[in-house]
């Protein structure tokens, strides 16, 4: 009889733990949006840039079938965070949503527009954007955000010397980074939803490289790793120095594909600035 009961509570144990785990992974951890904080340091960086803050979100999946979004708190996050420079690295919209509605393209612009950043909000195009591309470009527009399509935008904090902001499209077997040359005076701050251009630099300019796409994984299981890929995967998550270059790279916000999260929480990165 006892050893029945303890095999009974073992049984009950790895259920109970194993429904935790579930439950963690398809309803708690997608609505976590930890804020992970990274100081770039580098002294080609102006001194009017020291502890300039840069807000860095990507992948939102907004609309993705089957999942409830969190734009009240996402933003509330991001505004408590108070940041200078807010970038979306891409995949707005899942591509799920095969339509956008009035509503809902009204509630995205919402969202963006009530983001608050002094020097500028700036965003590029995810692999699942281009099918909407005209009206994502159009939407980033009315909502006061600047779409980095192939160009450099020069971004001053009052007087004094520019720090230099690209971005490019997230097709890169067609990359061309020439539009940013081979060396520059400036700090050079670029963004691509796919971390991978990382490896693919060919001498230019990009002393900080900002990427999303991967989901940290996504869903990452030991001895297995992540069911959910975006690329080559060599950089995952987190910061890497690739050459002389530094690269961090962003788990995002949303899901898709499936609406599960499990060792790759979401997050919020707070990149802070000195020279």
């Amino acid at each position: 009889m006892r050893k029945k009961l303890i095999l009974i509570g073992i049984l009950a144990t790895l259920i109970i733990a194993g429904y935790l785990l579930w439950l963690d992974a398809t309803v708690w951890s997608i609505h976590r949006y930890p804020v992970k904080s990274y100081v770039v340091q580098n002294e080609q960086l102006p001194s009017t840039f020291a502890n300039v803050r840069i807000v860095f979100i990507s992948d939102l999946h907004a609309f993705a079938e089957g999942r409830t979004d969190d734009f009240e708190t996402v933003l509330t996050k991001i505004n408590a965070l108070a940041p200078d420079i807010v970038i979306f690295g891409g995949d707005l919209v899942d591509e799920s949503a095969v339509t956008l509605r009035e509503d809902q393209l009204n509630e995205l612009s919402n969202f963006l527009k009530l983001m608050d950043a002094p020097l500028g909000k700036f965003a590029v195009l995810g692999l699942q954007d281009m099918a909407r591309e005209s009206v994502l470009t159009s939407l980033y527009t009315q909502s006061d955000v600047e779409l980095l399509d192939q160009k450099v935008v020069e971004i001053y904090n009052g007087s004094g010397k520019s720090i230099r902001l690209a971005g490019i499209l997230p097709d890169l077997s067609l990359l061309d980074l020439s539009f940013l040359g081979t060396s520059s005076e400036s700090y050079t701050v670029l963004v691509s939803a796919l971390p991978d251009v990382a490896d693919r630099l060919g001498g230019v300019d990009a002393d900080l490289i900002l990427s999303g796409s991967t989901h940290g994984g996504q869903v990452r299981l030991p001895f297995f790793g992540p069911l959910y890929t975006s690329g080559e995967m060599n950089y995952v998550s987190g910061r890497h120095q690739v050459g002389g270059s530094t690269l961090i790279v962003s788990k995002g916000l949303g899901t898709t594909e499936f609406h599960a999260r499990f060792l790759a929480d979401p997050d919020i990165l707070s990149i802070r600035l000195i020279p």
